[in-house]
């Protein structure tokens, strides 16, 4: 798992939130119980009366990565859509994206 994942997984999990992004960018249900799994193994998370948060360590963890990242204010709280970022053309050059990447049927 890559650490841009790992910042919108516990952000995720933060916040009591929804997979739904998780998902959105490829990632299956098994994948995603292997990353709880992971970061449960490493110390991030902690479960207690039957909700999973955070520990201190996963709050530690977050905020390393996001001042890694240079992601600051609203930044922290909300993750940008890393599949929309399209590498830098040259001056002349259009983008076509796929008719998969525009969803449509």
């Amino acid at each position: 798992m890559n650490e841009r994942t790992i910042i919108l997984f516990l952000q995720i999990i933060r916040g009591n939130g929804c997979v739904d992004e998780l998902l959105n960018r490829g990632f299956e249900y098994s994948q995603i119980g292997g990353f709880f799994v992971q970061c449960k193994a490493e110390g991030l998370l902690v479960e207690s009366k039957g909700k999973t948060t955070l520990s201190d360590k996963g709050l530690l963890k977050l905020n390393e990565l996001n001042k890694k990242y240079g992601r600051l204010n609203t930044e922290q709280w909300i993750s940008p859509d890393d599949t929309s970022i399209v590498k830098r053309l040259k001056k002349g050059e259009i983008y076509v994206p796929e008719g998969k990447k525009l969803n449509l049927r």
